[in-house]
């Protein structure tokens, strides 16, 4: 097998976690609009501040 494959079924749950927190991040976002879209302003200032 492709190691590639090995690893990506070794950690199976680093995905779920991803998959756990984009959706609570989502829900986050549809239920307070004004000051998430403030923290994502905020945020993409601050990266391309930084880059």
């Amino acid at each position: 097998m492709n190691e590639s494959v090995l690893s990506a079924v070794k950690h199976w749950w680093v995905s779920l976690l991803l998959g756990i927190v984009f959706v609570a991040a989502g829900i986050w976002v549809a239920m307070t609009p004004l000051s998430s879209y403030v923290a994502l302003s905020i945020f993409f200032s601050a990266a391309i501040f930084v880059l």
